[in-house]
């Protein structure tokens, strides 16, 4: 659903245990498109072969001997490289991540800099914070801003009405409420 959201489509899967797994159609909600055209390999190795830049995720800082980016600069060389060469943005498994060895396989290593007391954040999470980073990039090379880029997001044709002031929304929100329990529709 992320991918889509941010408009990627193409998925890899390296030996699920089960595939396809109802829990990941039931998730999917209305985008079983990506699920549908996934490749399942049997090993990283083999997803990754014909890519010419492959960038791995982590949540833990390693000492290794690869260049580490923030989701800001893992979009920006994704959006340099993606026109012209097959690119990979890999992920590790929900409960461990990759392995250093899966590591090892990446070109760049990137890193979303979380709270230092809570590391913790799942898979779903990670890929949707870079699909967005990537989103952004891509709207960014096309000429384009994402909404709210740098500038408080205006409509581009204002309203004849100015918006409710919270005091007035707060009134409207009263006034159904007292309407909605007088239609017996609302028991409060």
């Amino acid at each position: 659903r992320a991918m889509l959201n941010m408009g990627l489509g193409r998925l890899g899967l390296v030996n699920p245990k089960i595939w396809p797994a109802r829990e990941a159609l039931s998730m999917a909600a209305s985008a079983l498109g990506v699920l549908d055209q996934a490749v399942v390999v049997q090993s990283l190795e083999e997803a990754i072969a014909d890519c010419h830049l492959v960038i791995g995720t982590s949540a833990r800082l390693r000492n290794m001997p690869i260049p580490l980016l923030d989701p800001p600069q893992a979009a920006e060389l994704v959006s340099s490289h993606s026109q012209t060469e097959q690119v990979a943005l890999v992920f590790g498994r929900e409960i461990s991540g990759l392995s250093n060895a899966e590591l090892h396989l990446c070109h760049y290593h990137v890193h979303i800099p979380v709270n230092p007391d809570y590391r913790s954040l799942n898979l779903a999470a990670a890929v949707m914070v870079l699909c967005y980073e990537l989103r952004k990039a891509a709207l960014s090379a096309a000429g384009g801003k994402p909404a709210g880029a740098g500038e408080a997001a205006v409509a581009q044709q204002p309203w004849d009405q100015l918006p409710a002031t919270a005091g007035e929304l707060e009134r409207y929100l009263n006034h159904l409420e007292q309407v909605l329990i007088a239609l017996d529709f609302h028991d409060p």
